[in-house]
């Protein structure tokens, strides 16, 4: 697996895509904010060649702020390209969080597990996913786009199968309650008793806010 790029690598493809004489400041803002990942490198650069936006130390600033629409637009544009199982598993996978089991994704994206692994190695095609398990977005950013491109009532339903998902593969109750925590109440018997038990395992550890929390909701 291929590492991050170096500041000095970082600064090469800034350059070549803004011009060789960026500030050393913009070019340091430009790899903090993408964490020297080459897809948001250039993403970042298109936008900021795009928006006429000069490669100085006063546009440093600039950076972050861009970094996010930048991403997001490219993600919809990907995401609008592939098959719909690829999709499907990467709107689960924005779901459940970081490190991921292809088992977990594939049962909330309603696949079976070999076409799961499929849509997995397309999404890391197209730097969506990280080519390897668990599975994990490139960059916090690709997963904040998907994330963000459901609607409320969508992301509501998508916890709720995934606290069903994750209760039924016997993960941690405080695991189980945190997806419960965003989906929409129902009065069910079957999320009171999770969020109860998640309220005792949080208080056996010490943690009264996580617990109240849970039982509060």
């Amino acid at each position: 697996r291929l590492a991050p790029l170096t500041q000095s690598g970082s600064d090469v493809l800034v350059r070549q895509a803004l011009g060789a004489r960026a500030d050393r400041e913009f070019c340091a803002a430009c790899h903090a904010v993408t964490g020297g990942n080459p897809y948001l490198l250039r993403e970042l650069t298109e936008t900021l060649a795009h928006e006429g936006i000069r490669p100085t130390a006063t546009s440093a600033a600039l950076v972050r702020e861009l970094v996010p629409d930048a991403v997001a637009g490219s993600v919809v544009v990907r995401m609008a390209r592939l098959p719909a199982p690829a999709t499907a598993l990467a709107t689960a996978v924005a779901v459940l969080g970081s490190d991921v089991s292809l088992r977990e994704a594939a049962a909330l994206a309603e696949l079976q597990q070999p076409e799961a692994a499929r849509a997995a190695d397309t999404l890391a095609a197209v730097a969506i996913l990280e080519p390897e398990l668990p599975l994990n977005f490139v960059h916090p950013l690709v997963r904040a786009a998907i994330y963000g491109g459901l609607q409320a009532g969508e992301r509501a339903v998508w916890h709720a199968r995934a606290a069903r998902v994750l209760g039924a593969a016997g993960v941690s109750s405080e695991r189980v309650a945190a997806q419960l925590l965003r989906a929409e109440p129902e009065g069910d018997a079957w999320a009171v008793a999770r969020l109860r038990a998640a309220a005792a395992d949080a208080m056996g550890h010490a943690d009264p806010n996580a617990a109240i929390a849970y039982l509060r909701r």
